[in-house]
């Protein structure tokens, strides 16, 4: 992750970032045969899975002479990536701690060829695993994707300026699972 960052003046702003852990099954990688003892049999072979575990970074905030830029997350996870917040709002304040400008970033969930919203959604009980068993059945969560619906400037009191950026996609096809 980035640690510092210099501008020609030599001003270093300062980065606080907060922790995530997230956890998610890789795609089967390798075939496994194991010899089955008798005469005549076939090698039964089973794929192997790997579970993949990272503490990684967040930008929270990032401070300078002139201010700070914060970034605000959701309170509930992502539908795609359970554990992961999504970047909910990015606020601009200057030294006395005033907010200058905010942005609002909206999303919905493609999960297969439909866009939702992601009220649609309950992460309770979800994982990014492959089922239990040895089918290698990904979990919903590794078929949807967070799509970035719109950017809004705000005032301070959370009020849309009505103006920002709106994102439309082609999904009628969808996107395929992240294990595939």
């Amino acid at each position: 992750y980035l640690t510092e960052v210099q501008s020609p003046k030599g001003n270093k702003p300062n980065i606080e970032y907060e922790n995530v852990l997230l956890s998610y099954d890789l795609p089967p990688s390798k075939t496994v045969y194991n010899k089955v003892s008798g005469g005549g049999q076939e090698p039964v072979s089973f794929k192997e899975k790997q579970r993949f575990i990272i503490n990684t970074k967040k930008v929270k905030k990032i401070s300078f002479s002139n201010g700070t830029v914060e970034f605000q997350y959701s309170a509930n996870s992502r539908p795609d990536l359970i554990g992961d917040k999504a970047l909910e709002k990015i606020v601009i304040k200057n030294k006395e701690g005033n907010i200058i400008k905010q942005y609002a970033l909206a999303y919905k969930c493609l999960d297969g060829p439909s866009l939702n919203p992601l009220s649609q959604y309950s992460t309770a009980g979800e994982n990014n695993y492959f089922s239990p068993q040895q089918t290698f059945t990904p979990s919903a969560p590794m078929s949807r994707r967070l799509m970035l619906e719109s950017i809004t400037e705000q005032d301070p009191s959370n009020v849309n300026l009505g103006n920002g950026y709106s994102f439309d996609y082609i999904h009628d096809i969808g996107l395929p699972n992240r294990a595939s």
